[in-house]
């Protein structure tokens, strides 16, 4: 496939993004982000393609008292997308994903993150990966869909 990034001369994009944590007590939290945008093409007075559907985070998590570990599960929903600018593009239904990480801490200044990501091996595909893509391109919207369960390692140092 080839893209082409062009400006448009007069568009228009407004929403909201709203995020909140609530600690249950010294260990447990509850955190919620929740993000919705919608844009339009002024001049052509059609809907922007590159504007992201409505997405939702949920998380549960706990903190050991001792700070030495946590862990955290997530769930991200992520709403359909069918507001595109022409009948031949792509639209996307919508999907929820749960992720599970983890820290461990290792020494003073050094700590260990593991996660299980997309743990109920959704097939999907992110809206940035695909908007603007005709509705026959099959194979580029294959191409596009994010891997199955994943597990992600890493080690951080503070300085």
């Amino acid at each position: 496939s080839l893209f082409q990034d062009r400006n448009i001369g007069k568009a228009r994009i407004y929403g909201v993004e709203a995020t909140a944590m609530w600690r249950l007590n010294d260990s447990w939290y509850v955190r919620a982000a929740a993000a919705y945008a919608r844009g339009d093409d002024e001049e052509a007075d059609e809907p922007l393609d590159t504007v992201d559907p409505l997405t939702g985070v949920f998380a549960l998590g706990y903190d050991a008292p001792s700070d030495l570990w946590g862990i955290e599960s997530a769930l991200t929903l992520v709403d359909a997308k069918d507001r595109v600018s022409a009948g031949d593009r792509v639209t996307s239904s919508g999907y929820g994903l749960l992720d599970i990480m983890a820290h461990f801490s290792i020494a003073e200044r050094a700590s260990v993150h593991l996660g299980v990501f997309n743990v109920t091996d959704r097939q999907y595909a992110r809206w940035a990966n695909i908007q603007g893509l005709a509705a026959d391109a099959s194979d580029n919207i294959a191409l596009a869909r994010e891997s199955g369960t994943n597990v992600r390692a890493n080690i951080n140092f503070t300085f």
